[in-house]
């Protein structure tokens, strides 16, 4: 996704990419206006991917995106604060050698502050989103969540009406 590669490398902000595209007439305006916006706080194609085939489809409570921890440098690509969840979405990038021990030792901080993660990668999310759905529904129902999770087309198949409770 250009967009999000253009973002990342820092070489301009959301701000200036949507005053530039409400600005002038191009083919695709609208859509590129409403990926724009969709992006405040999203960094790859895998988050826009939880975005959309979880969180959205399975009408999930509103997350956070790459949300600071404290003064740290640290962040979670998703959190639900109010839960105390916090989701990882792992690329490639960044997730392997020095970087899985960076994680691990995140991970075990946030642990200490009383706060769950939970690791997702392209598989995962691309591969079985109601899978991924339900995991993070149980999870949200455990620590406090009254909602409940939604049935996207792709899990309407399941017959039973509580499918995320079963999820080990």
């Amino acid at each position: 996704m250009a967009l999000t590669a253009v973002l990342n490398a820092r070489r301009t902000t959301l701000e200036r990419l949507l005053a530039r595209a409400r600005q002038r007439c191009f083919r695709n305006r609208r859509r590129v206006l409403a990926i724009l916006l969709e992006l405040g706080g999203i960094e790859s194609v895998l988050e826009h991917r939880y975005l959309l085939d979880v969180e959205r489809a399975h009408a999930l409570p509103v997350a956070r995106r790459q949300l600071r921890h404290g003064r740290s440098r640290t962040r979670s690509d998703v959190a639900y604060e109010e839960y105390g969840l916090l989701i990882e979405l792992d690329g490639r990038a960044g997730h392997t050698g020095r970087g899985a021990v960076r994680d691990l030792r995140r991970d075990n901080g946030q642990a200490l502050l009383g706060r769950v993660t939970l690791r997702f990668g392209w598989s995962d999310v691309h591969g079985d989103p109601c899978a991924v759905a339900a995991q993070v529904a149980r999870v949200l129902h455990l620590r406090g969540w009254d909602g409940h999770p939604g049935r996207c087309r792709r899990c309407h198949s399941v017959p039973d009406p509580e499918w995320w409770q079963g999820v080990a």
